[in-house]
């Protein structure tokens, strides 16, 4: 299952969005930027969406 730009920019934002919550303000800020440069390199990858499949099954129960 390969995502689309649109699908996996969302879920980019659906994690930030999760982490708005944290209430240590660094922590927050050092997770959001992990999961942009994280997420980013995922995408710039061949095929990672396939190997990442693993990470995506639970949110789609």
């Amino acid at each position: 299952m390969t995502m689309s730009l649109s699908s996996e920019e969302q879920l980019t934002r659906d994690v930030l969005a999760q982490l708005a919550g944290c209430p240590d303000a660094r922590l927050q800020s050092v997770m959001a930027a992990l999961v942009r440069h994280l997420h980013a390199f995922v995408r710039e990858g061949d095929g990672w969406s396939v190997d990442c499949d693993f990470v995506l099954e639970p949110a789609a129960a």
